[in-house]
């Protein structure tokens, strides 16, 4: 019964990790908002998309609507999208502006901050956005 238990166990683990393997092998899709400073009482719907790029690097695309104007910011992310910190850099459609985000993911589920890089390298806080992996 005991060693039966064990097995189960281990097996157990051995899935979860080659699923996991096997998603970190393929796009990754994480869904949830985003909110805006000057309109916190708004939040957006957020989709997220990353694929591998590297060891622990990612291209990200983030899909929103904001002013009734469908969006898709790209860029790169670098961290881990399970548990553990990620970050990254994405601009606009035309190029012409930049934000960076930060924060931590936990069990697939992400929670951080964005800022856009002004001219000159300023830096204005421009929000938060949560995402979790879309099962």
């Amino acid at each position: 019964m005991r060693s039966t238990r064990r097995l189960f166990a281990l097996s157990l683990i051995f899935a979860v990790a080659a699923a996991f393997a096997a998603l970190s092998a393929t796009k990754i899709t994480m869904t949830g908002s985003y909110q805006w400073n000057r309109q916190a009482e708004q939040p957006g719907g957020l989709r997220a998309e990353f694929s591998p790029a590297g060891e622990g690097v990612w291209d990200v695309s983030f899909f929103f609507e904001f002013r009734n104007e469908k969006h898709v910011y790209s860029g790169q992310a670098h961290g881990n999208l399970e548990n553990g910190e990620l970050k990254g850099e994405v601009q606009n459609e035309n190029k012409n502006r930049t934000w960076r985000f930060q924060g931590s993911c936990s069990a697939g589920n992400f929670s951080g901050t964005h800022v856009e890089i002004k001219r000159g390298g300023n830096k204005e806080e421009t929000g938060t956005l949560r995402l979790a992996v879309a099962r």
